[in-house]
C-alpha cells in the first residue's frame, strides 16, 4: 500500500458518503475540477441515474400522466 493508494480511498469513500465533488477537489488538492471527476467520476453513474429518474418524474407530472 502507497500513500497515493491511501489518497485515492480517502476521496472515493468521501465521495461515497456524499461529500461533493468541489470539496473532494479542494480536500486533495486538485487545481482543476476536471481532474477530480476523471479520478472520481465512477463513483456517482448511481447518482446521474437518481436525478435522471427524478426528472422523469417531473416531467410526467408536469404532463399529467
Amino acid at each position: 500500500m502507497t500513500p497515493r493508494d491511501l489518497r485515492r480511498t480517502f476521496g472515493s469513500l468521501a465521495r461515497a458518503a456524499g461529500a461533493d465533488l468541489r470539496w473532494i477537489q479542494r480536500a486533495m488538492g486538485h487545481e482543476s475540477i476536471t481532474t477530480t471527476a476523471r479520478i472520481y467520476a465512477h463513483l456517482y453513474d448511481d447518482e446521474l441515474d437518481i436525478v435522471a429518474s427524478a426528472l422523469d418524474r417531473l416531467s410526467q407530472a408536469a404532463n399529467g400522466t
